[in-house]
C-alpha cells in the first residue's frame, strides 16, 4: 500500500541522524514526503525543524519553498476559510523574506501582493495595496531596473491607478496612471483613467 511505503520513507528518514548526525537535510527530506501524502501539518512541522537546524546558512531559496508548501495547501483546500488561511501563512513568509534579504526584495513583494490579490481579488477592497505600495518604492529605489523590474513595476501601478478610481478618487488615480504610461505608454487602464474629465 502507498501509506505503508510512505511510513517506511519517513522512518529512514527518522535513522539518518544516527548514520549521517551533520546531515541537515533530513528534515527536508521528512517534510517532503509528508507534502506528497498532502500531510500539509507534518510538512509544515518537519520544515520548520529544517530551516532551524540550516540557520545562519538558510537563503531566501529555503523559505520560498517553505512558502509552497502552503500555496499547495491552498489549492488542496476543501473550504475558502483554509484556501484563505493557508495563503495568508504564504504572504507572511513572503514578508519575511523580504525584510531578510534584501536581495530578493522584489521577488518577495511581488509574491506578497500577488497572494494578497489572492485571498481578496476586489481591487476595489484593495487588499493588496500597501503590498503593491511598498513593491513600487523598492524598485523606485533601484539604481538599475531591469525589463522584469520594470515589469512588475507596471502590474502595481495599474493595480493602485484601477484601486483608485474604483473609489472615485480620480486625483490619487491619475497620478498613478501617468507613472504607469511612463512604462507602459499603450497601457489600456491607463489611457482610460487619464481620459477621465
Amino acid at each position: 500500500s502507498r501509506t505503508g511505503r510512505f511510513d517506511d520513507a519517513v522512518a529512514a528518514y527518522n535513522k539518518l541522524p544516527e548514520v549521517d548526525p551533520e546531515n541537515k537535510e533530513v528534515n527536508k527530506l521528512i517534510s517532503d514526503a509528508y507534502l506528497k501524502a498532502k500531510k500539509f501539518d507534518e510538512a509544515v512541522a518537519a520544515y520548520e525543524a529544517y530551516l532551524a537546524a540550516k540557520g545562519e546558512e538558510c537563503t531566501y531559496k529555503e523559505y520560498d519553498n517553505f512558502a509552497d508548501i502552503y500555496l499547495e495547501q491552498s489549492e488542496a483546500a476543501a473550504d475558502e476559510a483554509a484556501k484563505k488561511a493557508a495563503l495568508q501563512k504564504a504572504a507572511d513568509i513572503y514578508g519575511t523574506i523580504a525584510e531578510k534579504y534584501d536581495y530578493a526584495a522584489v521577488y518577495a513583494l511581488f509574491k506578497q501582493a500577488d497572494v494578497f490579490h489572492a485571498i481578496n481579488p476586489d481591487l476595489k477592497v484593495g487588499l493588496a495595496m500597501p503590498y503593491y505600495k511598498k513593491l513600487a518604492e523598492k524598485i523606485g529605489s533601484l539604481p538599475e531596473k531591469t525589463a522584469a523590474d520594470l515589469k512588475k513595476l507596471g502590474t502595481a501601478y495599474q493595480y493602485l491607478a484601477v484601486h483608485y478610481i474604483q473609489n472615485d478618487k480620480k486625483e490619487e488615480a491619475k497620478e498613478w496612471a501617468t507613472k504607469l504610461l511612463e512604462i507602459k505608454p499603450d497601457d489600456p487602464n491607463g489611457l482610460q483613467i487619464m481620459s477621465i474629465k
